[in-house]
């Protein structure tokens, strides 16, 4: 049987269980941010760990009856349960306890299946990005010149040696909710002038890059080896040449499927094999001076982008790359 570890809210989820349900595979889909509100038991004993769990869609499961898995991605949960403490600090603190106990619950299943993930894998769902840009590095792909620094001085002297540069988070962007209003932390531009003039100030750790002047971007979906590329013309728009997460849906940017040289194929493979991962979205620029430069990696990022507009039918790939390697027969 095939496992599928996500969240409610995952549509790419949706469209690889229409494959799977058009190749009349047997399949299960578990809502990892519902986990709480299921009958859940993990029996961990002198004889082969296993774990039942009732999900109210489908019955009971037992993990000695799951032989190949993805593990799509996980999401927060809700608990209603604080909203009994009226103690602001209490409920802050019960909810913490509760989350870390649910966490932990998590990846006691997924230690059980451990050796069954067939597209992506749980404890390497999280990359350290400047970790990626190391690798990237060791794996023979360019990538920007990049400082992570709390130095005044040290940020300032960067961005007069590398002349335009931008910013980005270290990790990933955190959303913030304010007042109802959303602010994310998009890569932006930045000079030297958008510092202080005081060297003595430090700050909480930034990350500056070099900007590379593009001929576009890239998209790449990874997948077991294979690769499947995509151009995006974000340069062509103000709103997104810079970050074209920031989307102008009145006007898209432009995008084609196109084929990376075999070089650069084979250092992406050699790449996420020493990343420890079997799939995952690869984000780069084609700059304009023909180099192609590595910017960062995310193992369970959405491909549906990749997938629709370059007709590659990535979700019926990963439900046959399911179908292939789970043991029983339909």
């Amino acid at each position: 049987m095939i496992l599928i570890i996500t969240n409610n809210l995952d549509w790419s989820t949706n469209e690889v269980i229409d494959w799977l349900g058009h190749f009349n595979a047997k399949f299960v889909r578990l809502n990892i941010d519902e986990l709480h509100l299921m009958e859940c038991n993990i029996y961990l004993n002198e004889k082969k760990p296993y774990f039942e769990i009732e999900i109210p869609t489908f019955g009971k499961i037992n993990s000695n009856e799951i032989n190949s898995v993805w593990f799509r991605r996980s999401a927060d949960i809700d608990l209603k349960v604080i909203e009994i403490f009226k103690n602001e600090q209490l409920r802050r603190n019960v909810g913490k306890y509760l989350f870390t106990e649910i966490k932990y619950l998590r990846e006691a299943i997924y230690a059980i299946l451990k050796d069954k993930f067939v597209v992506n894998n749980p404890f390497n769902s999280k990359v350290d990005k400047a970790m990626a840009l190391i690798t990237a590095n060791n794996c023979g792909l360019k990538i920007p010149n990049t400082i992570l620094s709390n130095s005044n001085n040290s940020l300032k002297k960067f961005m007069i040696e590398n002349k335009t540069c931008i910013t980005k988070p270290i990790h990933n962007m955190e959303r913030l909710v304010i007042n109802n209003n959303t602010f994310l932390q998009y890569t932006s531009k930045i000079k030297p002038s958008n510092l202080r003039n005081d060297s003595n100030i430090n700050y909480y750790p930034l990350k500056i890059q070099k900007e590379i002047e593009k001929t576009y971007e890239i998209r790449v979906f990874y997948l077991h080896k294979e690769l499947y590329s995509m151009a995006i013309f974000s340069q062509n728009d103000k709103q997104t040449e810079t970050d074209f997460r920031q989307y102008n849906y009145k006007n898209p940017n432009r995008t084609v499927p196109i084929k990376l040289d075999k070089k650069t194929e084979k250092k992406i493979v050699n790449f996420m094999q020493s990343m420890a991962l079997n799939c995952g979205s690869l984000d780069f620029i084609k700059s304009k001076d023909g180099f192609v430069y590595f910017l960062e990696v995310n193992p369970v990022g959405q491909f549906g982008m990749v997938s629709h507009p370059c007709n590659y039918n990535l979700e019926m790939l990963i439900a046959k790359k399911l179908i292939e390697n789970d043991k029983k027969k339909y």
